[in-house]
């Protein structure tokens, strides 16, 4: 029995590292864009606002897929989805391969970002199947810093990969990349038991019913914003303001991903042994309001120490809101579309951060950009707040 226990164990994290290598390339594609920006507004003779939208068109199918996303993947299964979208990955890069105008690499973008739509509402299903007896806050902890590792593999390896083969390479790798995480997560991945029945159906108005769901979704959107601008626009603010080269603006800009990894794993592990993943929201948000505001204002000295506290406090409040959610789900018939409707906001964030903000920054400048990005994050301060006073201690004293 306890060696059948033993083997459950590994079994279930052998199928997590899959799940967590398949969100890495990911993420991976869609930040490819970032270390060769220039290089690619020079090939395409496009301003710096068009390439942030190559970046952030990556999550323009999921404002119109994050909604439906809970309905299919109760319709056709978490392991069906899981594929068909890694297989979309893989199509948008072969695509990209060949793309010789601005026009059709944004379609291509477009395809890549159908799997950006499904991978975390996916992801968090199939880790409370494999974890529920146990270590789900750890292990979403953990996947939640799949953007962060995969920020500080892309800084360190397009730009030499471009030198070396070429711009074309750069697609033709993360596609070879996506069509192995398609083949593993094919031959891995069984499909999640549903338990709907037992419960009755869940359906998206219930789900939406909950005043907790918007108020978590709207904190996760002002967090995807200030977290994919930056993911974006640091190394450019590496070299405007503080007049690093580029591939120093690009190392720094890794360990804007390295810094947060240990950190997602901690809240997973702070949560789990404090049940109170909204206060922890609420203090790593203010945080990421006071780096936010403060990196055009710092002296060059203190530049790592400002990367390492926003790093820190996005992927603690990352990790947070989404245990967060789980724990707030009147059943769990409705995780599902509550999480269609947390990602959302969080695709709607993705989405406008970055051009929004680089937009700002070419008409007034970088501290108007930088205070504008602080103030959306404040506002997802002030609504995590409203939920700790309102929900999260409310439910503590009841106990």
């Amino acid at each position: 029995m306890l060696r059948r226990d033993k083997s459950k164990e590994y079994n279930k994290w052998f199928k997590f590292i899959v799940l967590y290598l398949g969100a890495v390339v990911l993420s991976m594609s869609q930040l490819k864009i970032v270390p060769i920006s220039s290089e690619i507004s020079m090939d395409l003779g496009i301003s710096a606002t068009q390439t942030s939208l190559l970046m952030s068109v990556f999550t323009f199918s999921a404002l119109f897929l994050a909604i439906p996303a809970g309905g299919l993947i109760s319709k056709f299964g978490a392991k069906r989805v899981s594929v068909f979208v890694m297989f979309c990955l893989f199509l948008g890069n072969f695509i990209g391969i060949f793309a010789n105008s601005y026009a059709v690499l944004l379609i291509s973008r477009i395809i890549e970002g159908v799997s950006f739509s499904m991978i975390n509402i996916v992801g968090i299903i199939f880790i409370n199947d494999w974890f529920k007896d146990g270590g789900q806050g750890t292990a979403i902890g953990i996947f939640g810093t799949f953007s962060a590792f995969a920020s500080m593999v892309a800084m360190n390896i397009y730009r030499p990969i471009y030198e070396s083969l070429g711009l074309k390479s750069v697609w033709v790798i993360t596609a070879i990349l996506a069509g192995i995480i398609t083949f593993l997560y094919k031959l891995f991945f069984q499909d999640v038991k549903d338990d709907s029945d037992k419960e009755g159906d869940a359906t998206l108005k219930e789900a939406s019913s909950d005043k907790n769901i918007w108020i978590l979704s709207f904190a996760i959107g002002c967090m995807s914003l200030v977290l994919f601008t930056f993911l974006a626009i640091y190394p450019n603010i590496f070299k405007d303001i503080y007049f690093l080269n580029t591939d120093k603006a690009n190392y720094y800009s890794s360990l804007f991903g390295l810094f947060g990894i240990p950190f997602g794993l901690l809240a997973g592990i702070i949560i789990d042994k404090t049940g109170k993943p909204g206060t922890l929201a609420f203090m790593s948000n203010i945080v990421t309001v006071l780096a936010t505001f403060f990196v055009t204002r710092i002296t060059k000295n203190l530049l790592l120490a400002q990367v390492f506290l926003l790093s820190a406090a996005l992927s603690m409040n990352s990790t947070s809101i989404n245990i967060t959610l789980q724990r707030t789900v009147k059943r769990p018939a409705l995780l599902g579309y509550s999480l269609s409707i947390l990602y959302l906001f969080y695709y709607i964030g993705t989405f406008i951060g970055p051009p929004i903000t680089t937009q700002i920054m070419e008409v007034k400048g970088w501290n108007l950009s930088m205070s504008t990005l602080a103030i959306a994050s404040l506002a997802g301060t002030v609504a995590l707040l409203y939920y700790v006073l309102k929900y999260e201690i409310k439910k503590i004293k009841t106990k």
